[in-house]
């Protein structure tokens, strides 16, 4: 199956919309969604913690800051399952 991580911060708008936007494409084309929370002290959060929210597919960048409903379901629909 394909894998979703989106990686956020507490209190990041942006971060609230892309989620709300994952979701709804998750209703239309099941994945595995994985959701990383970025606080001081996560290995991740002086590379990524000022450009969340960050999705990757399948472990590869995806989007930042922004991610449009049909972009993401048109990039699961060519990407192979992970097994």
């Amino acid at each position: 199956m394909v894998v979703v991580e989106i990686f956020s911060k507490d209190g990041c708008h942006l971060c609230e919309i892309a989620r709300d936007t994952v979701y709804a494409v998750r209703k239309r084309h099941p994945f595995e969604l994985r959701e990383v929370s970025l606080v001081e002290g996560h290995p991740l959060y002086e590379t990524l913690g000022v450009r969340v929210p960050v999705i990757t597919i399948n472990g590869a960048f995806a989007f930042q800051y922004k991610v449009g409903e049909e972009e993401l379901l048109e990039r699961l629909r060519t990407i192979e399952p992970q097994r």
